[in-house]
């Protein structure tokens, strides 16, 4: 059995069905049924016991990560700060 996973971890996954998503700037693109996206290690879990989402399978194009620079998913926010993404 491995360790567990970190909490910051993403997976890339595949949406079963039309999602929203969010930051504390404001709403993002929803993400399409099919499409891939990226999710924490925390939420992911979430989603596939609800029927949402399933992990992608090997060779699946992964859609860009984070930009760089960002605090809870908001470009730029957290230039200069201490615990920013980057």
């Amino acid at each position: 059995m491995g360790s567990p996973l970190p909490p910051a971890a993403n997976r890339l996954m595949i949406a079963l069905t039309d999602l929203s998503q969010s930051t504390w700037a404001g709403r993002l693109p929803n993400v399409s049924t099919g499409d891939p996206f990226w999710a924490s290690a925390r939420d992911a879990v979430s989603l596939v016991a609800a029927g949402q989402a399933e992990y992608a399978p090997p060779g699946t194009v992964a859609p860009p990560a984070e930009p760089r620079f960002t605090a809870h998913g908001s470009p730029g926010f957290a230039a200069g700060t201490s615990n920013s993404s980057h």
